[in-house]
């Protein structure tokens, strides 16, 4: 069962919107409803953790020994030689001559590799090739050859490379600058297969801040429930633009109030979600209900990189009391819209008809 814990307050800060974001997780992604025997469900204890705190609300199941308590014990436990034995270390089954040799022939072969250059995603190395165009426009300026100038590393081509770029643009804030500097560096490594030296990027990064660009930074503010409550009621009454289909419409809300909720960007949603990436999931009715609660879990797989590697963000929705911002109601009418349901549901009732007991989580 994934764990549940407080979606960090970047947006909806004035009132609380129901929102859990899970542990990140490979999702095998169907939108199917699962009636499911799991453990007992903490995820209304979550609730009540701070806004405040974003840390994991992961409560702790009975039966769980910390190391502390079992060194209080009368155990004999070395940690050391355990490690030892867990990492391998000490084993008399290598040959020392063999192991050498082979890590002698690894280093060997990853020095004729070269470098190992980062793996950067599809929209990172889209921003190359306009830097790379301006490069070669400015290398045919000053009667440069592009590879052997780049090549080369001099820090004052680069520095006069920069001077030119923001002479012949309207950049105002020294963040674009830099942006135009890391986006050549990448360049460089691309053509030459090897990382700039550190002397150069620390003499480029001092010239641009000589340059009396505006360092301050842009305030942004949060979205709150309100605000995205205006909006939902503008695009329902009171936007006059005739869309080729009103479903239409209803995706538009929907995409508001993901993004509102979850804070992420709209690259993340627009054009890249799929049924597949959806599932609903049955809760047993709320104390003193009589019918099943329902919930979304929403799995982002474009998402931004970090460190070269990008992860499937899951979030958690549940049915909200406003229903002009409340996610399942969206993607429900969706999903029947479209006969997207692999169980082959055609109407609500069928849903809210099937019986969650008691004693289990979903």
């Amino acid at each position: 069962m994934a764990r549940a814990m407080n979606l960090p307050r970047r947006a909806m800060q004035r009132r609380k919107f129901s929102c859990h974001r899970a542990a990140t997780r490979t999702h095998s992604g169907s939108n199917n409803i699962e009636n499911r025997v799991t453990l007992p469900d903490h995820s209304e204890a979550s609730e009540h953790v701070s806004e405040d705190n974003s840390d994991d609300f992961d409560p702790e199941p009975s039966g769980t020994v910390h190391l502390h308590e079992a060194l209080d014990g009368d155990l004999d436990f070395n940690p050391d030689l355990e490690l030892n034995l867990d990492s391998g270390y000490g084993s008399a089954e290598e040959n020392p001559e063999q192991e050498s040799a082979f890590y002698n022939d690894l280093i060997n072969q990853l020095s004729a590799e070269g470098p190992t250059m980062a793996s950067h995603d599809e929209n990172t190395k889209r921003l190359t090739i306009p830097e790379e165009k301006k490069w070669n426009t400015f290398c045919e300026l000053t009667g440069r050859e592009p590879f052997e100038s780049l090549n080369a590393c001099n820090a004052s081509i680069f520095k006069a490379y920069l001077h030119w770029r923001l002479k012949n643009s309207r950049v105002k804030k020294e963040s674009s600058i830099m942006t135009y500097w890391n986006v050549l560096s990448m360049v460089y490594a691309q053509k030459t297969a090897r990382w700039m030296d550190g002397g150069v990027l620390y003499d480029v990064g001092n010239f641009i801040r000589t340059l009396g660009l505006d360092r301050s930074k842009k305030d942004k503010s949060g979205l709150y429930v309100e605000d995205l409550d205006l909006i939902l009621h503008y695009l329902y009454v009171r936007d006059g633009f005739v869309y080729a289909h009103e479903r239409l419409r209803v995706q538009l809300a929907l995409i508001l109030i993901i993004a509102g909720a979850t804070a992420t960007r709209p690259n993340a949603l627009i054009g890249n979600v799929l049924y597949k990436h959806a599932e609903f999931q049955l809760f047993p009715p709320s104390p003193g209900g009589t019918r099943p609660r329902l919930g979304l879990e929403f799995s982002l797989v474009n998402v931004k990189k970090s460190a070269g590697s990008s992860k499937i963000l899951i979030f958690g929705f549940h049915e909200e009391h406003t229903l002009l911002h409340d996610p399942v109601l969206h993607m429900l009418a969706l999903a029947f819209a479209d006969s997207a349901f692999l169980n082959e549901f055609s109407s609500p009732k069928q849903i809210y008809e099937i019986e969650v007991p008691s004693h289990v989580d979903r």
